[in-house]
Protein backbone atom coordinates (compact mmCIF):
# COMPACT_ATOMS: atom_id res chain seq x y z
CA UNK A 1 0.00 0.00 0.00
CA UNK A 2 1.55 3.67 -0.89
CA UNK A 3 1.55 5.71 1.65
CA UNK A 4 0.61 10.08 0.95
CA UNK A 5 3.14 12.54 2.33
CA UNK A 6 0.66 15.26 3.73
CA UNK A 7 3.30 17.64 3.76
CA UNK A 8 6.71 18.07 2.72
CA UNK A 9 9.75 20.52 2.83
CA UNK A 10 12.37 21.54 0.49
CA UNK A 11 15.04 23.90 1.40
CA UNK A 12 17.53 25.28 -0.99
CA UNK A 13 19.93 28.16 -0.95
CA UNK A 14 20.16 30.86 -4.56
CA UNK A 15 23.97 31.70 -3.98
CA UNK A 16 24.30 35.02 -6.31
CA UNK A 17 20.98 36.30 -4.47
CA UNK A 18 22.23 35.26 -1.08
CA UNK A 19 18.61 33.83 -0.63
CA UNK A 20 17.24 30.88 0.95
CA UNK A 21 14.66 29.60 -0.93
CA UNK A 22 11.92 26.98 1.45
CA UNK A 23 8.75 25.16 -0.72
CA UNK A 24 5.85 23.56 0.98
CA UNK A 25 3.70 21.19 -0.68
CA UNK A 26 0.69 19.61 1.24
CA UNK A 27 -1.52 20.29 4.17
CA UNK A 28 0.57 23.00 6.60
CA UNK A 29 -1.64 22.47 10.40
CA UNK A 30 0.03 21.60 13.83
CA UNK A 31 1.21 18.60 12.82
CA UNK A 32 4.05 19.19 10.75
CA UNK A 33 4.33 23.08 11.09
CA UNK A 34 7.66 22.37 13.27
CA UNK A 35 9.24 21.51 9.84
CA UNK A 36 8.64 24.74 8.41
CA UNK A 37 10.00 26.56 11.63
CA UNK A 38 13.29 24.73 11.54
CA UNK A 39 14.05 24.46 8.01
CA UNK A 40 13.62 28.75 8.56
CA UNK A 41 15.88 28.57 11.80
CA UNK A 42 18.64 26.24 10.11
CA UNK A 43 18.50 28.92 6.89
CA UNK A 44 19.31 31.97 8.92
CA UNK A 45 22.38 33.33 8.66
CA UNK A 46 23.47 36.47 8.92
CA UNK A 47 24.98 36.59 5.36
CA UNK A 48 21.59 35.81 4.02
CA UNK A 49 19.85 38.71 2.26
CA UNK A 50 16.56 37.01 2.11
CA UNK A 51 14.24 34.01 2.93
CA UNK A 52 11.75 32.95 0.03
CA UNK A 53 9.14 30.79 1.27
CA UNK A 54 7.05 28.85 -1.58
CA UNK A 55 4.01 28.43 -0.18
CA UNK A 56 2.18 27.90 -3.30
CA UNK A 57 1.52 24.05 -3.25
CA UNK A 58 -0.21 24.72 0.37
CA UNK A 59 -3.64 23.40 0.15
CA UNK A 60 -4.39 23.71 4.25
CA UNK A 61 -3.26 26.24 6.55
CA UNK A 62 -4.54 26.84 10.11
CA UNK A 63 -3.75 28.89 12.82
CA UNK A 64 -0.24 26.97 13.33
CA UNK A 65 0.37 27.94 10.37
CA UNK A 66 0.03 31.74 11.44
CA UNK A 67 1.91 31.18 14.15
CA UNK A 68 4.87 29.66 12.49
CA UNK A 69 5.20 32.76 9.81
CA UNK A 70 4.79 35.03 12.76
CA UNK A 71 7.46 33.19 14.18
CA UNK A 72 9.63 33.13 10.94
CA UNK A 73 8.71 37.25 10.20
CA UNK A 74 10.29 38.33 13.88
CA UNK A 75 13.20 35.61 13.48
CA UNK A 76 14.52 37.11 10.54
CA UNK A 77 13.57 40.57 11.52
CA UNK A 78 16.07 40.10 13.91
CA UNK A 79 18.99 39.49 11.66
CA UNK A 80 17.84 42.21 8.75
CA UNK A 81 16.57 39.28 6.44
CA UNK A 82 13.69 39.63 4.02
CA UNK A 83 10.74 37.44 4.64
CA UNK A 84 9.44 36.63 1.21
CA UNK A 85 6.36 34.66 0.86
CA UNK A 86 4.52 33.34 -2.30
CA UNK A 87 1.21 31.48 -1.70
CA UNK A 88 -1.71 29.95 -2.52
CA UNK A 89 -4.95 31.17 -2.84
CA UNK A 90 -6.09 29.26 0.86
CA UNK A 91 -3.25 30.75 2.62
CA UNK A 92 -3.45 34.55 0.83
CA UNK A 93 -6.97 33.88 2.01
CA UNK A 94 -6.12 33.25 5.79
CA UNK A 95 -3.12 36.07 5.83
CA UNK A 96 -5.40 38.24 4.82
CA UNK A 97 -8.70 37.20 7.44
CA UNK A 98 -5.85 37.99 10.07
CA UNK A 99 -3.91 40.59 8.77
CA UNK A 100 -1.01 39.55 8.56
CA UNK A 101 0.66 41.24 5.78
CA UNK A 102 -0.60 44.46 7.23
CA UNK A 103 1.14 43.83 10.75
CA UNK A 104 4.17 42.53 9.64
CA UNK A 105 4.73 44.38 6.59
CA UNK A 106 5.23 42.15 4.24
CA UNK A 107 3.70 41.64 0.56
CA UNK A 108 3.35 38.80 -1.52
CA UNK A 109 6.23 37.80 -3.09
CA UNK A 110 6.41 38.66 -7.46
CA UNK A 111 7.31 34.76 -8.60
Amino acid sequence: MATTVLFRVEASHETASAAAVIRCVGELDAVNCDGLCEAVRSSLTCDLSAIRLDLTGVTFFDSSGIQCLVECHQAAAKLGVNLEIATSPIVERVLGLVGFRAATGSRPSQE
